[in-house]
């Protein structure tokens, strides 16, 4: 099959066309993955706090009940 100059500058205007939508989408895809990543970060960082709290709470109750046990047992 032979294809003459015409059809093979068509072809290769469709080829960059096409290379054109793919690294647009590639970059936009860069964009999202980066807010995800900032999304995720933040997320995590909350979480790791409200486990730090709910910990320190746990301590502390068991401190308080363990304080007061033993304050009505001396008494």
């Amino acid at each position: 099959m032979k294809m003459n100059n015409e059809e093979v500058l068509i072809g290769l205007g469709r080829l960059e066309g096409k290379v054109d939508t793919l690294l647009s989408s590639q970059s936009r895809l860069e964009i999202e993955i980066k807010d995800l990543t900032k999304r995720v970060g933040s997320l995590e960082r909350d979480r790791s706090k409200l486990y730090g709290a709910a910990a320190a709470f746990g301590v502390l109750s068991g401190l308080l009940g363990w304080l007061i046990n033993a304050v009505t047992k001396s008494v």
